[in-house]
C-alpha cells in the first residue's frame, strides 16, 4: 500500500500514522462499551499483533492505545489515578512536560484521583541529555503523588554487556530523587527481565527469566552471581559457537533491591512489567 502511496503523492513532508485503532481492536473481539484502555492490559498480545500489522503496511508512527483516557472514564470504572509514562521527549520538553503534570494534577487531585509520573533513571540532572534532560525531578516531585524511577537499563540490548540494574547504580540514582522528591513519592522500577549478548556486544536481545530456564536445559551450564553488582548472569555458547552472556535480575537481586527501597523510605517498588516475571521472581518480593 505505502509503495502505491509514494507513486501517487509526494510524501516527502509526510508523515503515516496508524488509524482505526478501535475498528481493529473490535475485529478482535473488543466488546461494546469495553474500555479499551483496560484491553491493553488484559490482551497484550492483540495490541502487538494490532502494531505489527499496521507498520507492516507502512506505518511511519504507531500511537498507544489510550489516546482516549479522560477523567470521565476514571470515574465510571473506578480507577484510582493515571501513570504517565511519555519517554524520548528530548530535553527542549523540559518546561513543557512539567507543565503538563502540573496540569494534569490540577484537573485531576481535586477529584481525588493519583497523578503518576515514570521517569528515566539519572544521577544528576543533566539537563541537555536527550534521553533524561526533559525530566525535572525536583519540580515533577512538587506535582505529582509519586514517581516512578526506571532504575533499570543501566544496559541494553544496544549498548555493550553488563547488568540491567546494578545495585550501586540503582542506589546513587535513588540517592539523587530523594534530594530532589520526598522519599514517600519516590517508586524504585525493577526489572523482570534480562539482557542476552555476544561477548563482544553484539546482536543484544531482551530475554524473560522463562527464556533463560530454556537456555539452561539447552546449552547446560548454570546461573552465575556477582556480588559487586548484587546480580545473576549465564554464560553458553550458541548453536553458531558464539559466545554469550546474559544479564538478568532474579529472586536474589530482587531482595536487594527490595532491602535498599525499604532502607531509603520510597513509597515502594513498580515491575517493568507484569508478564515477563516467573514464580521465582516473586519469591523475591516476598518478606523476609
Amino acid at each position: 500500500m505505502k509503495a502505491f502511496l509514494n507513486k501517487k503523492i509526494d510524501f516527502s513532508n509526510f508523515v503515516i500514522f496508524d488509524g482505526a485503532m478501535g475498528t481493529m481492536l473490535q475485529t478482535y473481539g473488543l466488546k461494546a462499551g469495553e474500555l479499551p484502555e483496560s484491553y491493553n492490559i488484559l490482551h497484550p498480545e492483540i495490541i502487538k499483533k494490532v502494531h505489527k500489522g499496521y507498520l507492516d503496511a507502512g506505518a511511519d508512527v504507531i500511537t498507544t492505545n489510550t489516546f482516549g483516557a479522560n477523567r470521565l472514564k476514571l470515574e465510571k470504572y473506578g480507577y484510582d489515578g493515571v501513570e504517565v509514562d511519555i519517554e524520548g521527549i528530548g530535553a527542549d520538553t523540559r518546561a513543557e512536560y512539567t507543565s503538563f503534570i502540573k496540569e494534569l494534577k490540577a484537573a485531576l487531585g481535586p477529584k481525588g484521583y493519583i497523578v503518576s509520573a515514570t521517569v528515566p533513571a539519572k544521577t544528576a540532572d543533566y539537563i541537555n541529555d536527550q534521553w533524561t534532560g526533559a525530566y525535572d525531578y525536583k519540580a515533577i516531585g512538587q506535582y505529582a503523588d509519586r514517581v516512578v524511577l526506571m532504575t533499570y537499563d543501566e544496559h541494553w540490548s544496544g549498548g555493550t554487556p553488563g547488568p540491567v540494574a546494578s545495585y550501586d547504580w540503582v542506589e546513587d540514582v535513588i540517592n539523587f530523587a530523594v534530594k530532589e522528591i520526598l522519599p514517600q513519592k519516590v517508586v524504585m522500577g525493577i526489572a523482570a527481565y534480562g539482557y542476552d549478548w555476544t561477548i563482544d556486544g553484539k546482536n543484544g536481545k531482551a530475554v524473560t527469566a522463562s527464556e533463560i530456564n530454556d537456555y539452561i536445559k539447552r546449552y547446560g551450564g548454570k546461573i552465575l552471581w556477582n556480588d559487586t553488582y548484587k546480580v545473576p548472569y549465564y554464560r553458553y555458547k550458541d548453536e553458531k559457537g558464539n559466545d554469550r552472556i546474559v544479564w538478568f535480575e532474579n529472586a536474589q537481586s530482587t531482595q536487594f533491591k527490595l532491602k535498599l527501597a525499604k532502607a531509603k523510605g520510597l513509597q515502594g517498588i513498580a515491575i517493568w512489567r507484569l508478564g515477563l516475571e516467573n514464580s521465582e521472581f516473586w519469591k523475591g518480593l516476598s518478606p523476609k
